[in-house]
């Protein structure tokens, strides 16, 4: 049996003939005065009007044919629609919310206070109301997968955090990432005593840290706001993003102090940063002053350059730090708790605190720095 676009595609090749009749040429002077046609002309139309009176029949007849059809079809379409509009009425409000509409309420309903990674909270608990609700969220809805903080303290307790940040990547497909990643606190830390819970980074086992980093690097180019707190020996993971930063904006580091055996290996600058031409804020705090110092290079949209360690570097880095400032137009605030040979006590100043844009607003900077460090004001002033 033929299928019904078949059978109209055959039924419309079954008149398509019909085409090839038209009014002879030789005739058409008859078309414009009164005179009459010989009887051989006479004959020749008159054959040619059975031809068409016969092609009209047939096509007339096959196109009332359609049209009942049609009009049947048709009441069979609007009692259809009818009993299924009856049935989404019925239908709790879950199920008949459109998709479009679905994926709104989720992008609302997760932005700026969801956490990604939490599975008996937004997104997780969304996905779980139902298969519709699934689907609308696993895939129409990256966006709600890339706001994650992940914490030792709770991922302690997951029982496989590595597969659990691999799907929360994989679900946020290539959107950028927002994201705190805190390898601090935990189920082997003395919430009671400061000190044994930093030494208690010094023996930890380090693999399942190690992998989520790794993980994590695997997508820096998806890297838009992020935060990692820590230890200082596995800042060397980093080390892969440099020149794979294209959407970084914020990178705040804070870091636990290793034991001085890690100390000794561990780089005195750092330039995992180089090259993110959206970069605007950088940040760094650490419990010691053993931690490279960060020294962004190509990044020239940066407005924040903040270290907050009580005294980082010698004068070897006071030719980056210059560099800093002068290759920054939109340098607003610039904070180095920078420390002179002998020591002497300093407090940063922020070029914001002032509303300064460009460098000569930093001159009230500078001449702090002069009471303290000359140095570094002489080659600051000479270079600028």
């Amino acid at each position: 049996m033929l299928s019904l676009p078949k059978f109209l595609e055959l039924l419309v090749q079954q008149h398509t003939a019909n085409l090839d009749y038209d009014f002879p040429q030789s005739l058409s002077p008859f078309l414009k005065t009164n005179d009459l046609p010989s009887e051989s002309d006479a004959k020749v139309l008159g054959d040619l009007s059975k031809h068409i009176s016969d092609a009209l029949r047939l096509i007339t007849t096959d196109m009332e044919s359609l049209i009942d059809a049609h009009s049947q079809l048709k009441k069979i379409q609007d009692h259809l629609l009818r009993v299924d509009t009856d049935i989404k009425t019925a239908m709790p409000p879950i199920g008949r919310l459109p998709v479009e509409m679905l994926m709104q309420v989720f992008k609302e309903a997760t932005s700026g206070k969801g956490n990604a990674l939490d599975t008996q909270w937004e997104p997780f608990a969304i996905s779980r109301v139902c298969r519709k609700w699934r689907v609308v969220a696993t895939e129409r809805c990256p966006e709600i997968w890339t706001d994650f903080i992940l914490e030792r303290d709770r991922w302690d307790y997951v029982k496989n955090p590595v597969a659990l940040l691999s799907l929360v990547l994989s679900r946020g497909a290539e959107r950028s990432l927002e994201f705190n990643f805190e390898a601090s606190g935990g189920i082997d830390s003395d919430e009671e005593a400061e000190d044994a819970r930093i030494q208690s980074h010094y023996h930890r086992v380090d693999g399942v840290t190690e992998q989520l980093v790794q993980d994590l690097v695997r997508h820096c180019h998806r890297w838009r706001n992020v935060y990692f707190f820590i230890p200082t020996r596995l800042f060397h993971l980093l080390s892969l993003i440099r020149g794979k930063l294209p959407a970084l904006v914020l990178f705040n580091l804070d870091c636990v102090v290793d034991d001085l055996s890690v100390r000794s290996s561990i780089v005195t600058e750092s330039h995992i940063l180089d090259g993110a031409p959206l970069l605007e804020t950088v940040s760094v705090s650490c419990y010691e002053n053993d931690f490279p110092v960060l020294i962004p290079q190509g990044v020239p949209n940066l407005t924040s350059y903040t270290d907050d360690r009580t005294g980082v570097g010698d004068l070897t880095l006071h030719q980056h730090f210059l560099n800093i400032i002068r290759t920054s137009p939109h340098l607003k605030s610039f904070s180095v708790k920078h420390r002179s040979f002998r020591h002497r006590p300093y407090t940063p100043c922020r070029a914001s605190e002032y509303h300064m844009a460009s460098l000569n607003p930093l001159r009230y900077c500078i001449e702090r720095f002069a009471a303290h460090h000359p140095t570094l004001t002489y080659r600051l002033l000479l270079d600028k």
